[in-house]
């Protein structure tokens, strides 16, 4: 319409959902969802639910014997992340290859029928309940790989601590809160 190539618009009649990603799961919904047995789908969502890293993430890495190494391919902002390899972790890993996620997640959602959420969901939920736990949230920004939080700018350029003894804290602290959730 811009340019005069059209004379209407073609999407008038598309409805436009706006809103912000609000969703935080709730501990029963989180104990719902871990208790919940598809692998190897299953044991991406507790990677998800334990990290709180992106789904696409678990595509690309290299696992270590103390970390995980998520290449720059995988990444939303095209950089390598490494976090810690907790025990937790360790316990779900290595991981199958895994297609599918349409369709593994409208079937959880039969079996498990919740009020309407999507995986990322799960991200959000980890840096509320890391939140609540006390963990700081440089930390938590840190595991997310979130580069424009608490740290940015010219702190991000003199800070080069890379936060892996912190990280590990708070993950295996979240561990031990996602473990009393879902007993």
């Amino acid at each position: 319409m811009r340019n005069d190539l059209t004379d209407r618009n073609p999407f008038q009649h598309v409805p436009v959902v706006y809103g912000q990603r609000t969703r935080v799961l709730s501990h029963d919904e989180l104990r719902q969802i871990w208790a919940y047995d598809y692998p190897p789908f299953s044991d991406f969502l507790k990677l998800q639910i334990l990290t709180g890293q992106r789904r696409g993430q678990w595509d690309d890495y290299t696992l270590d014997e103390d970390k995980i190494t998520f290449h720059a391919r995988s990444m939303k902002g095209k950089r390598e992340h490494v976090l810690p390899l907790t025990d937790a972790v360790a316990k779900l890993m290595p991981l199958e290859q895994f297609n599918g996620w349409s369709k593994a997640k409208a079937r959880l959602d039969v079996h498990v029928p919740l009020e309407p959420w999507v995986i990322h969901d799960l991200r959000r939920t980890f840096s509320t309940n890391c939140a609540a736990l006390g963990i700081p949230l440089h930390v938590t920004e840190k595991i997310l790989d979130h580069r424009s939080g608490t740290i940015s700018g010219v702190a991000a350029i003199y800070n080069r601590h890379n936060y892996m003894p912190e990280m590990r804290e708070a993950l295996d602290r979240y561990a031990a809160h996602v473990e009393s959730v879902v007993a």
